[in-house]
């Protein structure tokens, strides 16, 4: 695999890149960098897109803070073990998920959401 820095010019192109696609394409993203394989670890860091705290109903990161638990206290109690269980095996096997899970957002009331993803395992 070739690999090389890229510029910051490039860096802030493809930022700005994200962050546009991010506010018009109605798809709310997440990143998480985990805390030795521990997406609920206290260091472990996240970081949700504007429009997905959107489609929650929240404004800001003040209403809606990066921290797993903005997400996981707020998923269905019933839609939780599946929905944990999917991003559990992509940790471990780098198999992508799609699930479809139900989170309470600010007025009450729970929204359906369907995830799809990956991850990017560390090198070792």
């Amino acid at each position: 695999m070739l690999k090389r820095l890229l510029r910051n010019d490039e860096l802030l192109h493809k930022a700005e890149w994200l962050e546009t696609l991010s506010l018009y394409s109605g798809i709310g993203l997440w990143d998480a960098i985990l805390h030795e394989g521990d997406a609920m670890h206290p260091k472990a860091r996240w970081t949700w897109s504007s429009e997905f705290r959107r489609l929650c109903g929240y404004k800001t990161e003040a209403e809606f803070p990066n921290v797993v638990q903005s997400w996981s206290d707020r998923l269905h109690p019933d839609d939780a073990p599946a929905t944990f269980a999917a991003f559990g095996s992509t940790c471990q096997t780098g198999v992508g998920y799609d699930v479809k899970y139900r989170l309470k957002v600010k007025d009450g009331s729970y929204r359906w959401f369907r995830a799809t993803g990956g991850v990017v395992l560390d090198e070792k």
